[in-house]
């Protein structure tokens, strides 16, 4: 799949650029981020000099970044950074703002590679989103579900976004699903009494990371966190939660995850996070890398492998770009 989306990235990039013998060799990637953004502002730079200082991978050019920040939602400011940035010759904007799709309106228009790095439920046509689709989280889903042997349970969800994740599994036959709406607020009781009551022992969590720990909190205080119960988290953060609370209650929990903590190549990484952007020594204030931020260094380094099919062969220029006129 990488592979294939570096190939694509290869292809839309060849609409835009210049052979540039003698050029300039710097390559400039554009980012818009919500602010605050500072996690992902260092996590892009940082990602940014790991492919520069690897000469193997991108031999002749150099990546400079271009980040600005907008206010969460504020579709036009992100709209206007996108052009200002393509007039600069950018050959490609990440898209970290929750208003993406001014973003994308604009790459679109231009035919600009966009990288995304966040559950999006519709993919747009020049977009590269390494978050897994809806189509292919629903199906993990499934499988995770049928694998566990569950036919009845409960799915407690917290938002319109949430519930389009599961709702495959509430259309599929093989499951008698429960649909339970978590309340606004911090007190969760009224609604996991009512769980408790029904006797379904299998309940699956489609609520924000943030709200993960205080449900199970309030679980385990009204007995619904025994041997007899079993959870699926659907969170890819779960890896990011303090679940000491819960671990002698011998409930079985059940979620994905996409970043491999063991891997060599990522605890490197980590600790060289760790010394550039901490003063304390500690990723990020001691909390472990999200999802997110981990496809966001993934992001630059699937545009980098594209770029360095084309830098082997080439001089690279950008060409810059103009939102209002046709190109």
């Amino acid at each position: 799949m990488m592979a294939l989306q570096s190939t694509l990235i290869s292809c839309w990039l060849l609409l835009h650029i210049n052979d540039a013998a003698g050029k300039s060799d710097i390559v400039r990637i554009g980012a818009i981020f919500d602010e605050p953004s500072l996690r992902e502002e260092q996590v892009f730079r940082a990602a940014i000099e790991a492919i520069n200082g690897n000469r193997k991978l991108l031999a002749h050019s150099r990546l400079s970044a271009i980040i600005e920040t907008v206010k969460p939602g504020d579709s036009m400011a992100a709209y206007k950074k996108a052009c200002a940035m393509l007039q600069t010759g950018v050959a490609a904007i990440f898209a970290g703002s929750t208003d993406g799709g001014s973003v994308q309106t604009a790459c679109d228009h231009l035919e600009v590679p966009l990288l995304m790095a966040r559950w999006q439920n519709r993919r747009p046509p020049f977009a590269i989103n390494l978050h897994p689709p809806p189509s292919t989280l629903a199906a993990a889903y499934r499988s995770v579900l049928q694998a566990l042997g569950w036919q009845d349970l409960v799915v407690v969800c917290d938002s319109s976004e949430g519930l389009l994740r599961v709702k495959e599994l509430l259309k599929d036959d093989a499951f008698r699903v429960t649909l339970r709406d978590l309340p606004r607020g911090l007190d969760y009781r009224e609604l996991l009494k009512a769980i408790k009551l029904s006797g379904i022992v299998h309940i699956l969590l489609e609520v924000h990371r943030s709200k993960i720990h205080s449900l199970l909190k309030q679980a385990q205080q009204i007995g619904l966190m025994t041997a007899y119960h079993h959870y699926f988290i659907t969170s890819l953060d779960l890896h990011t939660v303090d679940l000491e609370d819960f671990k002698y209650s011998g409930t079985n929990t059940t979620a994905l995850r996409l970043i491999n903590l063991s891997d060599g190549t990522l605890q490197q990484i980590l600790r060289d996070w760790s010394a550039d952007l901490d003063d304390s020594g500690n990723i990020f204030g001691g909390e472990i890398v999200s999802t997110e931020l981990a496809l966001v260094y993934d992001a630059v380094q699937l545009f980098a492998r594209a770029l360095s099919d084309l830098d082997k062969t080439r001089a690279i220029e950008v060409l810059p770009l103009n939102c209002s006129k046709e190109q």
